[in-house]
């Protein structure tokens, strides 16, 4: 096998790793240590960057074990190391935000919530009902459309509202295309959401449109 300064392929990834901590390694470097070895055509360098090149970190993350097993050169055990390290990330982050979560603003909105949107390809709506001082009680996806629309049942948001015993809620959707601007949709929704709380006393507190990598407040842009 190929050696380089004395390390097989296979090894100079978590060498590095030993010597550097995680944060020094490349996605594709990390890949080749869940992975630890290649195929008899590519070693595991080359077959980590076919597979990120063909996927990228966050649709990867969102593949099932039979996704994965269609890609040439992923076997049944590396399918379930894959997938298993991708759960136990996601297990993490739930068990995080069982805590006791004060949303103070819309950055800490987005905070508290981005990695449910994370490399989502369809349009999604999230609810976050709160207590009185903004403490999330639940937080749950309540609809979901396709990648350019959404349905959103504005009697159930309310009926979950009171469910739930919530003093007020904030809405989040997604644009798959990165696209932030609320559509004429997204703010006449929005209007008639808050016209609506207001009569029941119920505090609709923000809504706000997610990518990957950014947000959009009405509440800052004073949309409604």
């Amino acid at each position: 096998m190929p050696k380089i300064n004395g390390l097989l392929i296979e090894e100079m990834p978590r060498e590095k790793l030993i010597n550097l901590g995680p944060s020094a390694l490349t996605d594709v470097e990390l890949l080749a240590i869940i992975l630890r070895v290649g195929t008899k055509e590519k070693n595991v360098i080359e077959l980590s960057r076919e597979v990120l090149h063909s996927f990228s970190v966050s649709l990867i993350s969102r593949k099932t074990y039979y996704d994965l097993l269609k890609f040439r050169g992923i076997s049944k055990a590396k399918a379930c190391q894959i997938v298993s390290v991708f759960e136990l990330s996601r297990r993490l982050l739930i068990n995080k935000s069982k805590e006791k979560i004060n949303l103070i603003n819309s950055i800490s909105i987005y905070d508290y919530i981005k990695s449910d949107f994370f490399g989502l390809k369809i349009e999604k709506v999230l609810g976050i009902f709160v207590d009185s001082k903004n403490q999330v009680i639940k937080k749950e996806f309540l609809f979901e459309g396709s990648i350019d629309f959404s349905f959103i049942d504005i009697r159930k948001i309310i009926k979950m509202s009171l469910e739930f015993d919530a003093s007020g809620f904030f809405l989040v959707h997604n644009h798959p295309s990165g696209v932030l601007t609320p559509s004429q949709d997204d703010i006449s929704i929005s209007l008639k959401l808050r016209k609506l709380c207001d009569e029941m006393n119920i505090r609709f507190l923000d809504h706000l449109i997610v990518s990957d990598n950014d947000y959009y407040s009405m509440v800052d842009n004073s949309d409604f």
